[in-house]
């Protein structure tokens, strides 16, 4: 049984480990879906491909669709999602929205 804080050692664990893992899965892959909607062009990409982008990914984690911007379209499903890559995905991006908002910044300073 996998140690949940929110409950006392007393209570029983209904969900399965697997059950848990598909629905953390689930909620990360709305996550994914929710940060390409509500995303804003950057220097570097539009909204559009931040977007496309995250529905790729949030496919990937939650049917096991290839990784995106992989060649290996391979025979189906992925057995485990690439969390690694999810990581790195949202890292990228919000790294090229420091940059963009720090542009910004930038230019309002330069004018004031």
């Amino acid at each position: 049984m996998a140690w949940r804080p929110w409950k006392s050692n007393n209570q029983v664990d209904s969900e399965s480990d697997d059950n848990v893992s598909a629905k953390a899965a689930g909620s990360v892959a709305d996550l994914l879906e929710i940060f390409g909607k509500k995303g804003f062009d950057t220097s570097t990409q539009s909204q559009a491909e931040l977007e496309r982008l995250s529905v790729l990914w949030a496919r990937h984690v939650r049917r096991g669709d290839p990784i995106p911007g992989s060649e290996d379209v391979g025979d189906g499903a992925y057995a485990e999602p690439s969390w690694e890559g999810v990581t790195r995905f949202l890292e990228i991006q919000r790294e090229h929205e420091r940059r963009h908002v720090g542009q910004l910044r930038d230019q309002v300073n330069s004018t004031a």
